[in-house]
């Protein structure tokens, strides 16, 4: 749909600007692919968190108007996996060497993912359809995979912007 074409362009658009901080200068060659690998794990860590946190003990509903399955549980539970997970990340990070780094990018990541999904999950509400597209029936379409890292790859970038001031 067009309205897949406009989010993936738009917002994807910002993994390739990502990627291309690497070519800031010496010193920022792995900049772009640490930051990327970050944002993807800390998004893998918060939908997989979230998923069975909110299946295991979920009773409380995030916004059930929007996404009935969705709790109160879940989300703290994905935004502890987003920690964990970009905490691990940073420890192997060369890049990424300051824990309040790590620490703003998972509140980030831990907050916008989450409001993608949501978002996603409002407009197929709106548009009275269950997934966007056939590829992944049941999983909400191809595009329910990427909602939220789309959702999170332009906060990143401007956040590492703001933090290396530097490379841009």
């Amino acid at each position: 749909t067009l309205l897949g074409l406009v989010w993936i362009g738009l917002f994807g658009s910002y993994g390739a600007l990502i990627l291309r901080l690497s070519n800031s200068g010496p010193g920022f060659e792995n900049i772009g692919t640490d930051t990327l690998f970050m944002i993807v794990i800390g998004i893998i860590a918060n939908d997989t968190a979230a998923y069975f946190v909110g299946a295991a003990t979920g009773r409380t509903p995030l916004r059930s108007w929007i996404s009935p399955t969705k709790t109160m549980e879940g989300f703290v539970g994905g935004a502890i996996g987003t920690f964990v997970a970009v905490i691990a990340v940073g420890l192997q990070s060369g890049t990424w060497t300051k824990m309040s780094e790590w620490l703003l990018i998972a509140f980030v990541i831990s907050i916008v993912g989450p409001i993608g999904d949501l978002t996603e999950s409002m407009f197929k509400r709106n548009m009275d359809i269950k997934d966007f597209g056939t590829v992944l029936r049941g999983h909400g379409g191809a595009l329910d995979r990427f909602d939220s890292m789309l959702f999170a790859l332009p906060f990143v970038y401007y956040i590492t912007l703001v933090l290396t001031p530097w490379t841009s």
